[in-house]
């Protein structure tokens, strides 16, 4: 019987991961585009390629972009996503997937630790639309 019990909730996670996409070892659900309106009113789209680059780019003017690099832990909850800029610049967070249309970031570029939680500062919460 108890068998069966962990195979129900290793089914049950797995569901958990396939509706969050949150699944393979680099963390699928995060592969795509993503957007969100800036403090100064600037359309942001964020792209995330399978291969772990990224893109941070202005929707009006694609010109204003910049890249670099990710890896993606999806076996801590919240996930921590570790970005290296091709400047050098390194931005380690958190991000969670409430839904599979949204991602919530945790926009601490003035921190040099990780957060631990979204509680840390909640001004500094982005929330994400998959394009």
């Amino acid at each position: 019987m108890k068998k069966a019990g962990n195979a129900l909730s290793a089914g049950l996670l797995l569901l958990v991961l396939l509706l969050t996409g949150c699944t393979g070892s680099g963390g699928d659900g995060i592969v795509g585009t993503w957007g969100y309106i800036n403090n100064e009113g600037i359309y942001i789209l964020i792209s995330f390629e399978p291969n772990g680059r990224f893109e941070f780019r202005s929707k009006d003017n694609p010109a204003l972009s910049f890249g670099g690099s990710y890896t993606l832990n999806v076996n801590v909850d919240p996930h921590h996503l570790d970005m290296r800029f091709d400047d050098g610049d390194q931005l380690r967070t958190i991000i969670s997937f409430p839904n599979r249309k949204s991602m919530q970031f945790f926009d601490n570029s003035m921190f040099t630790r990780r957060p631990e939680s979204f509680d840390d500062d909640t001004d500094s919460v982005i929330v994400l639309r998959r394009e």
